[in-house]
């Protein structure tokens, strides 16, 4: 796959603000996410990071919105429909704090829109992926998400950990998926380790030596969901993971 770089004109008109959420503050975040954080720094230099707590929430989200979210368990759901009324209320890009930037925003996001979003396809679950997801105004109601105690149960009956993507998708993005799978980069996969999720979720998979699959992953996926569970404790990255490993392989790439 070859990316295109967004005209000048394109990425003026779209919302370059990359979303990242920690609730108990990122000087509490372990160190990957950290990690991950400073790449979307340092790659988009021309994009606002923002990072929302359990402090600044309240400055995002109004109050009775708050209460409502605050009813959803586990606490996955709470952080899901946080993170798709942020899109909804102010566009932008949000990415999970264990999701590492590979290529500048610019150099691919735009030519890989539909009706103005980036939802990338969950093959295991057959739901949208949403630790990563991209809307380019505010209020597109594609990002918006609406739903009653009926939803709710019906949802809650499917899978109490993805109740949210299902009543999103269901609702919202049932009408556009297939031509949102047409254009995602690559098949994204947990179980398969495919895609932006082949090394995620799984300290062996990121501590595994580096071979030629995944430096062909490395030239062709522009972020990577990794992991922040540990076996022990660490002090440092460095330390923890081989210097052969893959995640020592993107760190330094």
């Amino acid at each position: 796959m070859k990316l295109k770089k967004m005209s000048k004109k394109q990425m003026s008109d779209s919302v370059k603000v990359v979303w990242f959420i920690w609730l108990q503050g990122i000087k509490n975040a372990p160190e990957i996410c950290k990690v991950c954080l400073n790449s979307w720094i340092e790659k988009n230099p021309s994009w606002e990071v923002r990072v929302i707590d359990e402090n600044n929430i309240g400055q995002f989200v109004d109050k009775k919105t708050l209460n409502k979210f605050e009813k959803l368990s586990p606490i996955q759901c709470y952080c899901d429909a946080i993170k798709l009324y942020i899109l909804y209320r102010y566009g932008g890009l949000y990415v999970d704090a264990t999701i590492f930037c590979n290529k500048p925003l610019d150099n691919w996001l735009h030519d890989n829109l539909y009706k103005g979003i980036f939802v990338q396809w969950d093959i295991d679950s057959h739901l949208p992926s949403i630790n990563f997801m991209y809307c380019n105004a505010k209020e597109n109601n594609y990002m918006k998400l609406e739903y009653n105690e009926e939803d709710l149960k019906l949802a809650e009956g499917k899978s109490s950990y993805h109740k949210i993507n299902i009543m999103w998708s269901s609702k919202i993005l049932s009408s556009i998926k297939d031509h949102l799978m047409v254009i995602q980069i690559g098949e994204t996969s947990n179980r398969r380790k495919k895609g932006v999720k082949i090394i995620a979720n799984k300290f062996d998979f990121m501590n595994e030596d580096v071979d030629d699959l995944f430096k062909d992953a490395i030239q062709i996926y522009p972020y990577f969901k990794l992991t922040h569970k540990y076996r022990g404790k660490m002090k440092s990255l460095y330390t923890k993971f081989k210097q052969s490993s893959k995640l020592m392989y993107l760190l330094n790439n």
